[in-house]
């Protein structure tokens, strides 16, 4: 990633985790930890990417092996 890239990424992480800790709503907090797994998954791929040497803008994304601890089964989500 690209200093920039770096930048919004940290700040990214800090708000969803700073806005995780104040929400009181259950929907909106899984909706902001789903967001937040987006985020940290961001940047696994971008540190893989670096680490494979590809760094060109149309390389493949990596895929994230790690299993999601932000994840929510669909099933405890109330329907609307």
């Amino acid at each position: 990633m690209e200093d920039l890239e770096d930048y919004i990424h940290r700040e990214n992480l800090k708000i969803f985790k700073r806005e995780i800790g104040l929400e009181r709503d259950a929907v909106r907090r899984r909706w902001l930890l789903k967001r937040l797994a987006e985020e940290e998954a961001k940047g696994r791929a971008a540190t893989w990417q670096a680490a494979a040497g590809s760094t060109s803008p149309g390389a493949p994304k990596g895929e994230c092996l790690v299993s999601d601890p932000y994840s929510i089964p669909e099933e405890t989500v109330p329907a609307s």
